[in-house]
């Protein structure tokens, strides 16, 4: 034998090594992601990015030792565009290229970051560098995996046994979700718990959403598996793991998730169908017989997710209009303005939670941390070109590679699954974490991969491909440290401690790391707020740039109208109030009731509607102000009739010992408001101060239940007067009126009342258990514990009185004082019974004698 022989079989056998571990790694990758908490966590983040760099060093030395051409697939050139641009968007730029790219985000850094010192100067466009820095580190990871993956997949019998593995580790999470639910548990494995989630199948995704969507690729690929293997026995075991895997996708109870899951079983059946029939009749299978059915099922898949909501609406209470109108369809108008703002390079990959603070309508008590649809999360943070242009890439890809694998299923579960996960994403952001996106993309290197043609390159310049992935990498991850959410928890810690000028240091340092934060400018805000002497210049300079960077909060414009109000601009101060009302700080109107002298000066503070008036006059008359109070309630009538002015009207008349008054006030909201008991409730509380309690039952028990027969409310409140009355049996009668569901608090009334009925009746044990189940309901109710202290009392528990007297205390401080009365007074009367009980043995032992 020449030596030449036995040194090609040699080199053939390390060039097989090597490709059996780089499949091992791919496999690894398949594995690790999607069971690492599916890869939200920065130390999961840094261990996917060093396998898939290992699994590309490892391809791209096989490749080189086997003298094979290193292929890049189409999409791999598409991706690997994208990844250029988000490495462009934290290249710092000259301020004058970068007004030119972007106007908007100059404009911003000429408000923000200029009065601090620190613009002009050379910045990146990404609007949160950190983030966009892991970003990059992430497509980098699905980058080297992808080019992995694609010269892997080369092999159909690689491209098989990935496809099992990709089905594996879908069945072992939903073997997970399937242990946990068996043993009833609400941490994972009994360590970890889901801080921001409570999955309904609990697993290593903390989103069901997400969790649906892996599943429903792992299952595609089992069944792909299970139409594929001739054997019967390796089928059926395929199968039981594509029915486990299938059940927890419906577990999920993700809506998006199971439809998308359908639609691809449904058209990987129909593809395969077409498959089998071309191999029996021996016509060769064109992919455009694929079109219609396929057309079809998307249409029908769509429209299914889209009745989701009217029938969830016809199904629901009225409130459920609301969130039907509030769905993730619904809010993609609202991510035009983002794209219209930065339309070249967008806000930056990763960089939206920040950037659309500034878009978000005020009425949105929320924060976005995704646009939740595939298309506006591109769109928005690379650009229009570059998001567009890697939309089209991925399609193009899927439809080109669903052409060429028409007749291999191995491909067609690739080419489906990943469909799936694409129809679900455009309502939701799964492939932003590792756990699905490393799944996908390599069942996406799987459907694309090629033996021949294409892009590709034989030269030992491919294994300096792992190198500059390296390098790049750890640079992403290092610049990735200080995260949005870390400089914000180290803020608010410092903001404990520190003085406002050491605080503001801090925030300025951290506003250049993440310049569309507003959380940095609104701590230095409320730091400088509570500084003694007041520096109000610096509180409106902080409040103003998080009123900028972040419109929708209330915090910074109640900051501000302090501020101002102790400048002594009150005009432009009830402006501010007014501002922080409307987004949702409800605790000014007390502020404004205290700082306002007249009625006048407490209207020019609140918002001039209804409501606004009506919250106003609601505080007034709480603290006692019933002349302010009714002139906020006419001003409000004065500019038309509207109910809650007239209710304010009634309560100030009620107040004043003015039944009469109230009673007239009352039918007008009756005659205003026939569609709400309102009205009742007043006539019954005018009636009852005029004494005259018999009419108060009869409008209740006539007009009242005519009109509102199941209404919880007037049902408790003819149940109180029947009890006030004496009336027990009719109190019960009363309570047997309310219907099935309750919510807790009517609940807790009714079983309040129950008890009361039965310790008159002389029924105790009855009473202690409704009074206990009350408890139970709403244990951190401190009045509650106090009321079933009382009871226990009276009943002679009294080392339970005593308990739950302290337990009142422990809840509220206002309780204390109550419970060191009861328990002297208990500790009296069991010495009472103590000496009674002696005497009476006394006196029994002298019988005796």
């Amino acid at each position: 034998m020449s030596e030449k022989g036995p040194g090609g079989s040699q080199s053939r056998r390390h060039a097989q090594r090597l490709w059996w571990s780089a499949e091992a790694g791919v496999g690894l990758l398949l594995l690790f992601c999607p069971l690492a908490i599916s890869t939200v966590h920065p130390w999961a983040i840094a261990t996917a990015a060093a396998l898939s760099l290992a699994t590309l060093c490892l391809t791209a030395w096989a490749t080189v030792a086997g003298r094979e051409r290193f292929s890049l697939p189409a999409p791999g050139a598409a991706f690997a565009a994208a990844t250029a641009v988000i490495a462009f968007q934290l290249l710092p730029l000259p301020p004058s290229l970068l007004g030119l790219l972007d106007s908007h985000t100059r404009e911003l850094f000429d408000f923000v970051l200029a009065p601090m010192g620190r613009y002009p100067a050379w910045r990146p466009l990404s609007l949160d560098p950190p983030a966009t820095a892991r970003e990059l580190a992430k497509a980098l990871t699905a980058l080297s995996t992808f080019l992995a993956a694609a010269q892997v997949g080369r092999s159909r019998r690689a491209r098989a046994r990935m496809l099992g593995l990709l089905g594996i580790s879908a069945t072992l999470v939903a073997v997970i979700g399937f242990g946990h639910a068996l043993v009833g548990a609400s941490s994972l494995f009994g360590l970890f718990s889901y801080s921001f989630a409570a999955p309904p199948f609990l697993t290593t995704f903390g989103n069901p959403n997400h969790l649906a969507s892996f599943l429903a690729l792992g299952a595609t690929a089992l069944l792909g598996k299970v139409l594929s293997v001739r054997d019967r026995r390796v089928a059926t075991a395929w199968a039981f793991a594509y029915l486990a895997s299938g059940v927890g996708v419906l577990l999920t109870l993700s809506r998006g998730g199971i439809v998308a899951f359908l639609a691809a079983q449904l058209m990987l059946a129909v593809a395969v169908h077409f498959a089998r029939e071309s191999e029996r009749t021996g016509t060769p299978l064109r992919a455009r017989s694929l079109l219609v059915p396929a057309g079809a099922t998307l249409v029908v898949a769509v429209s299914a997710y889209l009745a989701w909501d009217a029938l969830a609406a016809e199904w629901a209470s009225a409130d459920s209009l609301d969130k039907v109108r509030a769905s993730k369809l619904s809010m993609w108008p609202g991510f035009v303005p983002v794209v219209l703002a930065h339309p070249l390079f967008g806000v930056g990959r990763g960089a939206f939670e920040a950037a659309y603070q500034a878009f978000q309508d005020p009425a949105a008590y929320v924060t976005f941390t995704h646009p939740e649809s595939l298309i506006f999360q591109w769109i928005c943070e690379l650009g229009l070109p570059a998001g567009l242009l890697l939309l089209a890439a991925s399609a193009w890809a899927l439809w080109n590679g669903l052409r060429r694998s028409a007749g291999e299923v191995e491909r067609l579960a690739c080419a489906f699954g990943v469909a799936a996960v694409a129809l679900h994403e455009l309502v939701d952001f799964g492939l932003e974490l590792g756990g699905l996106a490393i799944p996908a993309t390599v069942a996406f290197a799987l459907l694309v991969s090629r033996r021949s043609g294409g892009l590709s390159f034989r030269t030992r310049w491919a294994l300096l491909l792992p190198a500059a992935a390296a390098v790049a990498m750890g640079a992403s991850l290092w610049m990735s440290l200080h995260s949005l959410r870390r400089d914000g928890e180290e803020l608010a810690a410092l903001s404990q401690t520190a003085s406002a000028e050491e605080l503001s240091k801090a925030v300025e340092a951290a506003a250049e790391r993440h310049p569309a934060d507003y959380y940095p400018h609104l701590l230095a805000a409320r730091a400088w707020s509570q500084e003694k002497p007041l520096r109000p210049e610096r509180v409106v300079s902080f409040a103003n740039r998080a009123m900028y960077l972040n419109p929708a909060q209330s915090q910074p414009h109640l900051l501000a109208a302090r501020a101002l109000r102790a400048t002594g601009h009150l005009s432009q101060a009830a402006i501010e109030y007014r501002l922080a009302f409307e987004r949702g700080e409800t605790s000014v109107v007390g502020e404004v009731a205290r700082v306002f002298k007249t009625p006048e000066q407490m209207l020019s503070a609140m918002p001039q509607t209804p409501n606004g008036r009506a919250s106003l006059a609601d505080t007034l008359i709480n603290r006692g102000k019933l002349d302010e109070a009714e002139a906020v309630a006419r001003e409000s009538l004065a500019e038309g009739e509207n109910v809650p002015a007239i209710q304010r009207l009634a309560r100030v008349a009620l107040l004043r010992k003015q039944p009469d008054e109230a009673l007239k006030l009352a039918e007008r909201v009756d005659a205003l408001a026939a569609d709400q008991p309102w009205g009742i409730n007043l006539r019954v509380e005018a009636l009852l101060m005029r004494g005259e309690l018999p009419k108060a039952i009869e409008l209740l028990e006539g007009e009242g239940l005519r009109r509102f027969p199941i209404n919880g409310e007037l049902v408790l409140s003819l149940a109180g007067l029947k009890l006030q009355q004496g009336d027990t049996k009719g109190c019960r009668e009363a309570l047997r009126r309310l219907p099935a569901a309750l919510d807790v608090g009517l609940r807790v009334r009714m079983l309040g009342l129950e008890s009361a009925a039965s310790e008159r009746d002389g029924q105790g044990s009855k009473a202690m258990a409704s009074m206990r189940s009350a408890v139970t309901l709403n244990p951190r109710d401190p009045n509650l514990h106090w009321l079933n202290a009382a009871l226990l009392e009276r009943q002679g528990r009294f080392d339970q009185a005593i308990r739950e007297a302290e337990e009142a205390a422990s809840l509220a401080e206002g309780y204390r004082p109550h419970a060191q009365k009861l328990r002297e007074r208990v500790e009296a009367r069991k010495k009472q019974v103590e000496e009674m009980e002696r005497w009476r043995a006394v006196e029994g032992k002298g019988e005796e004698n």
